[in-house]
């Protein structure tokens, strides 16, 4: 039986686990406060549970990014996209970083 698209196992799939490795940036999706939708290109670094963006104290992102903020993100293999990994979660935030709790699980388009 094949795992269902939003379910948190697909993370585990080899093509997941290679770009969740990946070295190059993953975008992130969040609304700012008029609800106008953002996408940014972060750095990032998944730790086996969530993926870890760190970020300044001050940047404007942390002011609407507060805990239980819906968020996305994506991470290509290259510039075609020909490998994706879309995950939707909730963004939870420590001090100096932004974590992507998984709860929502992953969608995977190869």
């Amino acid at each position: 039986m094949s795992t269902k698209q939003g379910d948190v196992d697909l993370l585990q799939d080899p093509v997941a686990q290679q770009l969740l490795q990946s070295k190059g940036p993953a975008h992130l999706a969040y609304n700012w406060r008029d609800g106008t939708p953002r996408v940014i290109p972060m750095g990032f670094h998944w730790n086996g549970q969530e993926i870890v963006m760190a970020t300044a104290a001050d940047a404007p992102k942390t002011k609407v990014l507060t805990n239980g903020s819906k968020v996305a993100v994506s991470i290509d293999r290259d510039f075609a996209a020909s490998k994706i990994l879309l995950i939707r979660g909730t963004g939870h935030q420590p001090v100096c970083c932004v974590l992507v709790e998984l709860s929502q699980g992953g969608n995977l388009r190869e």
